[in-house]
């Protein structure tokens, strides 16, 4: 039996004839018509609310705080093979306890044209 949380409730007045057999498969068809949940607000924000979709693409390696930089390298030569643009590359940030022999580096493409 579902529970009838205010969530759910809410998520059943925007997709009333929708289908579902728990909350679960109810909030990812929500997620899917570009709806999503604003814990703070308590409800539903509306797909029209929404920014206009990244034209990036934004990467995290994480390994080992030695291998890091060498790998992140040999990502973005491998992506750059393909066309895409490498625009940005973060230092190597160290990672928290207990993973604090990691490191991660951000890497952001510019997909090649015509990409989607």
């Amino acid at each position: 039996m579902i529970r009838l949380t205010r969530k759910y409730r809410l998520a059943m007045e925007i997709a009333p004839k929708f289908s579902h057999s728990d909350r679960d498969s109810l909030y990812s068809h929500l997620v899917g018509m570009g709806y999503w949940w604003n814990g703070q607000a308590w409800a539903f924000v509306e797909p029209e609310d929404s920014h206009p979709p990244s034209s990036v693409i934004r990467i995290r390696v994480m390994t080992a705080s030695k291998l890091v930089a060498k790998v992140a390298t040999e990502l973005a030569e491998r992506f750059e093979l393909d066309g895409y643009t490498l625009s940005d590359t973060s230092r190597v940030y160290p990672c928290r306890p207990p993973n604090n022999n990691d490191g991660r580096v951000y890497l952001t493409f510019i997909p090649p044209e015509g990409w989607e």
